[in-house]
């Protein structure tokens, strides 16, 4: 839709776009989820910041995280195209990276006490191991869709720094620490060590 405006006696005209964006074409039941994710993620920082307690219990930092990601986590997805070409419409993988997205970080919050106090470095499991990196990669691809190539490739580089810290130079050098899974009868398995 373009329309032209006038400024008083002036003759030159300024035409002005509207880009259709992806929101205007969803469904109205995924405009009204992605509406209150946003609208319950806000209202959870306000709680949070304000230390507002819901029976007597304030959020944890650690729970307080994964809730935000799974709020505006999975709103990513349904309001950000895969590619340029695909804003109007909302194809099934972003309906199923959404969920996701969204289960990752609830199945964290729900652990997020026992994160917080006993710690989950290294995994406990396999597949928690599997969930974190798969949440992980889900993010990345968030990043992607919101920031760019650019932001994308220096969210990798610093996503894999840990892996190479010990051969950086000066300020750059950092303790490289291997990657252990959980193998079978609880013993833990390197799977990367620098």
């Amino acid at each position: 839709m373009a329309q032209e405006v006038k400024e008083g006696g002036n003759k030159e005209a300024f035409k002005v776009e509207y880009e259709a964006v992806r929101y205007d074409n969803l469904p109205l039941v995924i405009k009204i989820i992605f509406v209150l994710l946003t609208v319950v993620g806000i209202g959870l920082a306000v709680a949070f910041m304000f230390s507002i307690s819901i029976e007597g219990k304030t959020l944890s930092n650690t729970g307080y995280y994964y809730l935000l990601f799974a709020l505006f986590g999975s709103a990513i997805f349904l309001i950000l195209p895969l590619r340029k070409k695909g804003k109007t419409k909302l194809p099934w993988y972003d309906i199923l990276i959404a969920v996701i997205a969204f289960a990752i970080p609830m199945y964290f919050f729900t652990n997020s006490f026992k994160i917080q106090q006993v710690g989950w470095i290294p995994a406990p499991s396999n597949f928690i191991f599997t969930l974190a990196l798969v949440h992980c990669f889900i993010m990345l691809e968030a990043a992607r869709r919101m920031g760019g190539i650019i932001f994308f490739s220096l969210c990798i580089v610093l996503w894999m720094y840990p892996l190479y810290a010990s051969h950086m130079p000066g300020i750059f050098y950092g303790i490289t620490r291997a990657i252990t899974v959980a193998g079978p009868g609880g013993a833990m398995i390197k799977i990367f060590d620098c």
